[in-house]
């Protein structure tokens, strides 16, 4: 048998002395392999009474079952919060490293329950009688996509049996569960009372970390070589963007200043910017993942090259892309958020909100990137960084407060920058219309932006990166476990070539957008009141 990871790894017999009980282990990364009963057995419970693999079970592409090579399934284990890998014919689980133990510490008395929303252990019920959630439907929302509404109506609608037998179900059920698993990263942060409470000295604390950081950039000096290409991603992605603002007639603005409805000129610009953020979202994935990888082989002593890193990140493609285009959307949505808006009838406690929620966002985030290296999956990365985030929450909190502190005060300067520019250079020419402009100024802007952006991603971005990691590392080897970075994984030739198909669409946007209609949708004007 084959470690489902590990992929080519054997898996070796090894014995659990405290019941005399054969198992399969992958002398790699220490995962256990248990057979049906097994874990029962182990934890002197009937712990496999209830087990059941559920409807919202995330369906693992590449994971087989090392018994029967069937596909596996991932969720959350019955009355804990460990996410587990069962194959659906043999009844078999896989346990990463120590994860055995965790589910025995977590697991409940049969007649009790751990709310798994505000963690109140109580007696069984359809209701936490503290927070007052339903359960199951808490349960159900956490775990289930509500971003492919269609995909999920659908699945109610089909039995289990049926689902785990079709294959385009499954891929859209794993899609579903990869952005509602990431929400879940921010919800389970909002709920911790110091979110509220932004920590003072966030840039003492950033700069406290500078001294290891700058000291690994100067002897791996391919961090920021990596830094430099996140730099030439992200405008290559922004200049993009400005085109279609250059296809948009000039009457089609007038209207938009003097109305407040929509048009599906906004669709268009929505898509394009989406499809834009996801070309940016690749490359900066892979960098930011080699990042990443360059300190923690420093961490074991072993040298780091732009080659060597590219050779450990490259098989994590998948969910370094998928996370990065997420957060990259997420980013730029609440930077819109900001901008000052015509009839903004929001309060000031909407806006406070939609901060919070993106701070909680940010922070809960912070540990997916070092948990994705270390061999784990979007979903499971995302639950790590909850797991790590509540462990060290001041840390994390005051590292990226300081960032952030940073990235205002270099982002202030591009601002103040910006006005000067406008203000020394006739962008706009006296008797001209701003409307005819629009695409002028953009690109004018680009200048200060672009400059505070090599900033960030040169100095500070490699510098936080680096620190996270470092302090994930420190996180790992307080719960005792190994520092280590999967080798010999499988080719990410399928995200590479999925990557190309967004940039295909991207061109054939840019060179036929009068044939493909897109001109024409843009050109339609804003409804008037």
């Amino acid at each position: 048998m084959h470690c489902p990871k590990c992929v080519n790894i054997s898996l070796k017999v090894a014995k659990v002395s405290k019941r005399n009980i054969q198992l399969d282990r992958c002398p790699s990364c220490k995962g256990l392999w248990f057979d049906k009963g097994e874990l029962t057995g182990i934890l002197g419970q009937r712990a496999d009474k209830d087990f059941n693999i559920p409807k919202y079970a995330a369906y693992i592409q590449k994971a087989k079952c090392p018994k029967c090579a069937e596909a596996m399934y991932e969720f959350c284990y019955p009355n804990t919060l460990i996410l587990v890998d069962a194959c659906i014919k043999c009844s078999g689980i896989w346990l990463d490293e120590l994860e055995w133990k965790q589910i025995g510490e977590q697991r409940t008395p049969s007649n009790q329950m751990t709310c798994p929303k505000c963690s109140k252990q109580q007696q069984k019920s359809t209701t936490c009688n503290q927070c007052g959630i339903i359960i199951d439907k808490f349960i159900e929302a956490e775990q289930t996509a509500n971003v492919f509404d269609n995909e999920a109506a659908t699945a109610n609608t089909i039995s289990s049996e049926e689902s785990f037998n079709n294959a385009n179900f499954r891929k859209a059920q794993r899609s579903s569960n990869v952005f509602k698993q990431l929400e879940f990263v921010r919800n389970e942060l909002v709920d911790i009372p110091e979110i509220n409470q932004k920590p003072t000295g966030g840039i003492g604390r950033f700069t406290s970390r500078v001294g290891y950081a700058m000291s690994l950039g100067l002897k791996e000096k391919e961090l920021f070589i990596f830094g430099l290409l996140q730099w030439a991603a992200i405008a290559l992605a922004y200049l993009l963007w400005v085109q279609m603002l250059g296809w948009i007639p000039e009457e089609v603005w007038r209207s938009a200043a003097n109305s407040d409805s929509g048009s599906v000129a906004d669709i268009v610009l929505l898509a394009w910017g989406v499809l834009c953020i996801g070309v940016a979202a690749y490359p900066i994935g892979i960098l930011t993942g080699c990042m990443g990888a360059a300190h923690f082989l420093h961490r074991q002593g072993r040298p780091s090259t732009v080659a060597k890193c590219l050779q450990l990140v490259l098989p994590h493609s998948w969910p370094l892309w998928i996370f990065h285009w997420v957060d990259g959307y997420i980013t730029a949505k609440q930077i819109l958020e900001r901008l000052p808006r015509k009839d903004d009838d929001r309060s000031p406690a909407d806006k406070a909100l939609s901060e919070a929620l993106y701070y909680a966002w940010k922070i809960g985030v912070a540990g997916v990137l070092p948990s994705i290296l270390t061999g784990n999956s979007l979903v499971r990365s995302g639950k790590n960084s909850v797991f790590f985030v509540k462990d060290n929450f001041m840390e994390v909190a005051k590292l990226r407060a300081g960032y952030s502190a940073l990235c205002w005060i270099v982002g202030i300067a591009s601002y103040i920058g910006t006005i000067l520019l406008f203000s020394s250079v006739d962008i706009v020419p006296d008797g001209d219309d701003i409307y005819s402009r629009v695409y002028t100024i953009y690109m004018w802007v680009a200048m200060p932006i672009l400059i505070a952006l090599s900033i960030v991603m040169l100095l500070l971005r490699p510098i936080y990166v680096v620190a996270i990691c470092d302090l994930y590392s420190d996180y790992l080897e307080k719960q005792g476990k190994e520092i280590s970075m999967p080798e010999d994984l499988p080719k990410p030739v399928s995200a590479f070539i999925v990557f190309l198909a967004v940039c295909i669409i991207v061109a054939a946007v840019f060179l036929f957008r009068d044939q493909m209609g897109i001109s024409a949708m843009l050109s339609t004007p804003y409804s008037q009141e």
